[in-house]
């Protein structure tokens, strides 16, 4: 008689309290898992999430690469982009005395055929990974012998850009 009383106290006891998980009485820890290539990614809490993007030239004749900006916020993106072709304009012209001959930033054009290779990323700040970096996405964009700078690679990161946001969406734990 006893064990089929401890038997059914056993088992009633594991009614209730499953029928109190699913009712939401009692939380289970989320545990938020990332899957990935090599297998899946267990962060635990996460503090803080963060979309990334970044933009490399890569040249076809030399091993003169530029990192336009690196690790960005998306909204950040075209600000960084004009002040490192504003960057790229004053080096051209530091040593050029006549103001004539001096090349504005919206004229500077790419001499040989290039790629630009843009990246979208979420970084995260959690309780098991202090910080995990989860690529998204990586696209690579032909740009073709004198070409305008502004005018090629501008549209070309906003939209990137704009085609990313449905991923870092969905790529986000905190709501």
């Amino acid at each position: 008689m006893k064990p089929n009383l401890l038997a059914s106290v056993i088992l009633g006891g594991a009614l209730i309290l499953s029928a109190v998980i699913v009712a939401g009485g009692i939380t289970v820890k989320d545990e938020n898992v990332l899957q990935v290539v090599d297998g899946s990614v267990k962060l635990g809490n996460i503090f803080s999430e963060d979309d990334l993007v970044s933009a490399k030239l890569i040249f076809n004749d030399a091993h003169q690469d530029q990192v336009l900006f690196e690790n960005i916020g998306p909204a950040e993106a075209e600000n960084r982009l004009q002040e490192k072709i504003k960057e790229f304009s004053e080096e051209i012209n530091f040593n050029q005395k006549d103001e004539a001959k001096k090349m504005a930033p919206e004229h500077l054009s790419i001499k040989v055929p290039a790629t630009l290779v843009l990246t979208a990323s979420v970084k995260y700040r959690s309780e098991y990974q202090p910080s995990f970096t989860l690529n998204l996405t990586k696209k690579n964009v032909p740009l073709p012998a004198n070409s305008n700078m502004l005018e090629t690679i501008k549209p070309a990161v906003s939209d990137f850009i704009k085609s990313q946001k449905n991923k870092f969406d969905s790529s986000h734990f905190l709501k």
